[in-house]
């Protein structure tokens, strides 16, 4: 039976409590309950966990995204969000702290059982040299909240190069395979109407034509918004695509 520790900061109370009952039953050793952000790292130091279930919404100094930026600046730890909100905000201020998922609430036990056991194992897969996540981690570590937003999403690196994309974004182009879409500009998908673009600055809203594979002509409304690093270096842009309708 596994006996990796997870240090739970939950705002609620009860839930946390709920959250602990869960590892307990799957196995793992919960050594504390915090509620707030405050003393989180003295927290870290003194029990050594494998990794943290982390709430956004916290009282204290810092919320939870803030609280993980400095974990990881500290720390090589594994960290999984827990959150009641998926917009847009707060996804791609929480995608440059690179979590190794994010659940949605409620979730269930099963849920968090998958997510944390892939989330350590992919931890144990990484070089022993590795450093630490200082919000500029590789952008695929973005793909599990990618997944959380409804509306279709992709993610460029610094290029303008396509990095990953939800469900939703890849239906708008016709594809069921990411593979497609992966390390191209969406200049080929998209007729962007201002020229060959080479930069991933953020555009303009306005409307914008796609072709998809099976010939459909969609159309919908494109926002950019940068991903900036906690050293302030560009991480790429988070492109989400609003449909209303074929041309």
């Amino acid at each position: 039976m596994s006996k990796e520790k997870i240090l739970v900061v939950e705002d609620e109370p009860l839930v946390g409590e709920e959250i602990r009952e869960d590892l307990e039953r799957l196995g793992y050793v919960v050594p504390k309950l915090l509620s707030t952000s405050d003393g989180i790292a003295e927290e870290v130091n003194r029990c050594q966990p494998d990794l943290i279930l982390m709430d956004i919404r916290l009282e204290g100094s810092a919320d939870g995204i803030d609280a993980a930026f400095r974990l990881k600046a500290e720390f090589d730890l594994p960290v999984i969000f827990l959150s009641a909100h998926s917009d847009q905000e707060t996804l791609a201020r929480a995608m440059l702290t690179a979590p190794s998922a994010y659940l949605l609430k409620p979730f269930n036990e099963r849920e968090l059982a998958a997510n944390i056991a892939m989330a350590l194992a992919s931890f144990r897969k990484k070089p022993a040299a590795s450093p630490p996540v200082r919000g500029s981690a590789s952008l695929l570590a973005c793909a599990p909240l990618l997944m959380a937003l409804d509306e279709p999403a992709i993610i460029l690196d610094p290029s303008g190069l396509a990095v990953c994309a939800n469900k939703a974004a890849l239906a708008i182009f016709g594809l069921v395979d990411f593979d497609d879409l992966r390390g191209e500009p969406l200049t080929r998908f998209i007729d962007m109407g201002t020229g060959n673009r080479k930069s991933s600055s953020p555009l303009p809203d306005a409307v914008r034509f796609a072709v998809a594979a099976d010939g459909a002509v969609r159309q919908f409304t494109m926002r950019t918004k940068p991903l900036i690093g906690a050293l302030d270096e560009d991480l790429g842009s988070l492109v989400l695509l609003d449909p209303f309708g074929e041309a």
